[in-house]
């Protein structure tokens, strides 16, 4: 077994960049696991990818995570290679942002939307 492990940060005008890069091989088989993180103006990119690579095989996984003061978006989309077929699937899930507002006499609380394709 064999781990190799590299983390990289770089900060410049009120940006941070975040990277890390994981590859384990084992038995014939390649993990590759590699996420980036950017922090700025309050809003938090993150974008994640994994691989399996076998003998018969390569699977994909990526996970795209956008965080805002005001909404939430999560991308999600696997890709599946085999010997002869290949297999993609993607969720998206998108949600706003959730207000609540209090008085003496009255309680507002807005909307939530959720889109999921």
């Amino acid at each position: 077994m064999t781990l190799v492990s590299q983390l990289k940060t770089y900060v410049s005008a009120g940006k941070t960049y975040i990277s890390e890069r994981k590859t384990l091989v084992s038995n014939h088989k390649t993990y590759i696991s590699y996420v980036r993180t950017l922090v700025s103006n309050h809003k938090t990119y993150i974008s994640e990818c994994k691989t399996l690579v076998s003998r018969s095989m390569t699977l994909v996984s990526q996970l795209r995570t956008y965080v805002s003061p005001s909404m939430t978006l999560v991308s999600k989309v696997r890709t599946l290679v085999s010997q002869v077929r290949t297999y993609v699937s993607q969720i998206s899930t998108y949600v706003s942002q959730v207000k609540t507002y209090v008085s003496r006499s009255m309680t507002l609380l807005s909307y939530v939307k959720t889109l999921v394709s």
